[in-house]
């Protein structure tokens, strides 16, 4: 048989729990508050522009000269450069890799480095990696519209090498 103690305790612990609850639900009530919709905006007309005569057809203008490129032999890091592109003429596109990614340790905003470094890196069969390596190039390359194109050449070649894997 129970003791009057123990009912006692029985009945305490359940009305704790019955108020802890309640406080609870209470309180997660009070953080849940009711925000009406807004009405909706009146419908508006469109309205019509004034007809406007077209203007003549114009002839393109003249597209400018491209400028020559901007060869980076002028920066500390030349020596690497110009190292790395006689290892890639040479057929050692490793070790052009390799100076390079020194090269751009010293100079990282160099478009030219970058731009080697993916035509090391395709060399190698890397082609995602190059595709990668010519969106920096990209981005880097400002108005130097040699080095866009033959950028753009070589992100070409190698999303297609990319595919045909």
């Amino acid at each position: 048989m129970a003791r009057p103690s123990d009912i006692m305790d029985r009945a305490l612990t359940s009305l704790c729990c019955r108020a802890i609850t309640a406080l609870l639900l209470l309180t997660l009530g009070a953080c849940a508050t009711y925000y009406p919709p807004y009405p909706a905006p009146p419908p508006t007309r469109p309205e019509r522009p004034p007809a406007m005569p077209e203007p003549a057809p114009q002839p393109p203008p003249p597209r400018p000269a491209p400028a020559p490129p901007a060869k980076p032999v002028a920066g500390p890091a030349a020596s690497l450069y110009r190292d790395a592109q006689a290892a890639l003429q040479q057929g050692n596109p490793a070790a052009a890799e390799l100076m390079l990614e020194r090269a751009l340790r010293i100079e990282p905003r160099n478009p030219h480095y970058w731009y080697a470094l993916a035509q090391a890196v395709f060399a190698q069969g890397n082609h995602a990696r190059t595709e990668q390596l010519c969106l920096k190039v990209d981005s880097l390359a400002g108005n130097d519209p040699a080095l866009r194109e033959g950028n753009l050449r070589l992100l070409e070649r190698a999303r297609q090498g990319t595919r045909s894997r």
